[in-house]
């Protein structure tokens, strides 16, 4: 029996063949074990360095433990690690058994005794001890210039003035064989190292065209990664030459034309990432030849036409992204009736039914225009975990057995044109955490069973024609945040469950037809940002417990039936940049906290009965975009308005307000309409506000100024 046959190396390669990688962390196998801490208690604090390199065990007197540092025991014993130079053979500085050097300096004398001359930089051999780190470096002949120890791999030991104009970005074609290995020079792959070897250059600036590589050369790439560049042109067709390539990555550049069909013949292909480029055509449907593949990303490009079903053949692929394109037409993964030409050979594959992507677990098609029913073979992949095939034109019904998909978090169907009701089959989803079946034509009612979808956070229903109540089993959803039903029809009482949703950031109930009023509970709800109850037939008063959402940004109460005061607790929401109580029967005086916090843009009260003086934190509001106070018996000097950069919209008109027109009205930029008829204004119309070159109506009408029309307006 020999020893080496047994070597941890000689074990490798002969298992290493039996086993597929799997590169996509997606594809481990879930672990239901226990979880193992270690106890910070008994962690002992040294000193020093570790006196040994791993821990002796019981196997090792079984195999005679010679107490060599080496890893393994006995027979499986592995060697000391040696690194050679590619170039004499001796031992490099990371190598164990290297031997001493007779100058232990980071940067060996001879180096810095380098001839100098009036080059700026050149190649300068190394000393043969020091070999192994790097056999040619950049030396500087800057005395300036500060020196770092070069390292193989990685020889630039020439730094920068902080004068020095920024590098051009490298040409693709010219310095790809630099930039793999940053060497000076190299040879692709280098000498003595023909294994297979990845190529990653992401977010490097580089530069030209992928037609200036020499695919001949890197026959043996595994991996193409040349992402977040600002490479153009196409995929050259000579790209086939690269058989073991397992990685293409070139998303992120400005890559234009079509995908070559010749693609189909790099068939180890795991990962094919062309996405945010400027491909057009075409989907091959030689890409269904491709049967290793595992994620498939074509998305944020140009393409057009059909999804070929050729797609269905793929029965490794775990993601599939074709979003942002201009897809069109039916989509279906069944290749029945299909046969697929391979581009070098005359014949074609036999007809299958098999549809092959039962793994896949991401599938997106959004925004395209996509048409006919929801793909009936999408309720077939029962490991989707996130559907996504929103804002196409998807027609019909949704299909009753997509509660068969239990493993889905995500299930995106909103800007289409689906109908019929809300299957109740959803209620089997009961890990959903996301659903937004938003901006279709689905009527009927919200159906009860959804209480089952426990870890919801995100359910849009807006902008539908659903009707009937709203069920109060929504107030089981304790982990929602954002839940959105307006723009429907739905009617009853505000349910007064939903104040259960403490977790609820926003709430969309507008434009139904819901009646009675605001439950005080609502207070708390304390997490709420975005509030908006408008177009409905509420009544009652504003519940003062809205004053405990201090996160409130958004509250639009508008067209309805409020009566009553505004509270003055409202006056208190530091954080609030819209508030709309337009259009209903409110008296009694704004709340004189209004702006107090700086954030409040737009204010709309319109249509009222308030009276009183408007608040001082409003008169000097400086964030406000648009202020809508007409129609209601508000009194007060207006005198110090104006100082209000950002407004673009204000109507005050049809009160009882007095004062003068500031000179700072002048200084409001962006205003496009002031409107201030039918009150008691005085004095002139400031000079200053015929120089607003954004201001488009201008009514004063009805007041008691006097004097001239300032010349710049009309103009």
């Amino acid at each position: 029996m020999r020893m080496q046959e047994f070597h941890v190396e000689a074990t490798r390669l002969t298992w290493a063949p039996r086993f597929h990688p799997f590169l996509d962390q997606s594809q481990w196998p879930e672990y239901h074990g226990p979880h193992i801490k270690p106890d910070p208690l008994l962690k002992v604090e040294t000193k020093g360095r570790r006196g040994t390199k791993r821990f002796r065990g019981d196997m090792d007197d079984l195999a005679r433990y010679t107490g060599m540092k080496q890893f393994g025991s006995g027979h499986f014993m592995e060697a000391p690690d040696t690194i050679n130079c590619g170039v004499c053979g001796m031992a490099s500085s990371s190598s164990r058994t290297r031997p001493a050097c007779a100058d232990q300096e980071d940067m060996p004398k001879t180096w810095m005794e380098a001839r100098l001359d009036k080059e700026k930089e050149k190649d300068v051999p190394t000393p043969p001890c020091w070999c192994g780190d790097v056999c040619k470096l950049k030396v500087s002949t800057d005395r300036k210039k500060s020196w770092t120890e070069g390292r193989r791999g990685t020889s630039r030991l020439e730094s920068q003035p902080q004068s020095a104009k920024p590098r051009r970005p490298p040409i693709l074609g010219k310095h790809l064989s630099t930039l793999l290995l940053a060497g000076h020079p190299v040879r692709w792959p280098p000498a003595g190292d023909r294994r297979h070897l990845p190529a990653t250059l992401p977010g490097m600036r580089l530069r030209g065209t992928l037609e200036s590589l020499d695919f001949s050369a890197l026959r043996t790439l595994v991996a193409l990664e040349l992402s977040h560049n600002e490479l153009t042109g196409s995929i050259p067709v000579n790209i086939k030459l690269l058989k073991e390539l397992r990685a293409l990555l070139l998303h992120d550049n400005q890559i234009r034309d079509s995908i070559p069909p010749v693609l189909a013949n790099l068939t180890k292909l795991q990962l094919l990432m062309l996405h945010d480029n400027q491909v057009s055509g075409e989907i091959p449907r030689q890409i269904g030849e491709m049967g290793n593949l595992v994620r498939l990303n074509l998305s944020n490009n140009y393409l057009v036409g059909p999804i070929p079903c050729e797609i269905g053949h793929l029965k490794h692929l775990l993601k599939l992204d074709f979003s942002s394109n201009d897809l069109s037409g039916p989509v279906s993964f069944s290749p029945a009736n299909s046969s697929i030409q391979n581009p070098m050979n005359n014949f074609s594959s036999q007809p299958t039914a098999k549809v092959n992507l039962e793994n896949i677990n991401m599938l997106s098609l959004s925004r395209n225009n996509l048409s006919g029913p929801i793909p009936k073979d999408i309720v077939k992949f029962f490991n989707l975990q996130h559907l996504d095939i929103s804002q196409n034109n998807f027609s019909g019904s949704i299909p009753s057995n997509i509660g068969n998909l239990t493993k889905l978090t995500t299930l995106y169907l909103y800007h289409n044109q689906l109908s019929g009701h809300i299957p109740r089959e959803l209620g089997y989803l009961v890990i959903l955490e996301d659903l937004r079946l938003n901006n279709n034509t689905l009527s009927g009612s919200i159906p009860s069973n959804l209480w089952n979808l426990t870890k919801l956070t995100t359910l849009h229903l807006h902008r539908n024609q659903l009707s009937r109540h709203i069920p109060l089993v929504l107030g089981y959803l304790v982990h929602i945040e954002d839940l959105r039903l307006s723009y429907n029809t739905l009617t009853g009482y505000f349910p007064r469950n939903l104040c259960n949703l403490t977790k609820l950031k926003i709430l969309y109930l507008g434009q139904n037809q819901l009646y009675g009023k605001i439950p005080w509970e609502l207070g708390y709800m304390v997490n709420l940002e975005d509030f908006q109850l408008s177009l409905n037939n509420l009544t009652g008063p504003i519940p003062n417990s809205l004053g405990n959402l201090t996160k409130l940004t958004f509250l639009n109460l508008n067209f309805n039936q409020f009566s009553g005061h505004i509270p003055q607790e409202i006056g208190e929401l530091l954080n609030l940049e819209m508030f709309g109580v337009s259009l209903n029967n409110l008296s009694g005086a704004l709340p004189s906290g209004l702006c107090a916090g700086g954030r409040l843009q737009f204010l709309t009260a319109n249509g009222n009965n308030l009276v009183g003086p408007l608040p001082t934190s409003l008169l000097t509001c400086k964030s406000l975009v648009t202020l809508r106070l007409e129609g209601n018996q508000l009194q007060g000097d207006i005198s110090k308005m104006g100082l209000h950069p950002n407004l673009v919209y204000v109507d005050i008109s049809s009160n009882k307000l007095f004062g003068q027109l500031s000179q700072r009205w002048g200084e409001c930029y962006k205003l496009t309409m002031l409107r201030a008829s039918n009150n008691n204004i005085t004095g002139v119309i400031p000079p200053r506000i015929g120089q607003l070159s954004q201001l488009g109506i201008l009514d004063v009408s009805a007041n008691k100024l006097e004097g001239q029309i300032p010349l710049g307006i009309g103009n």
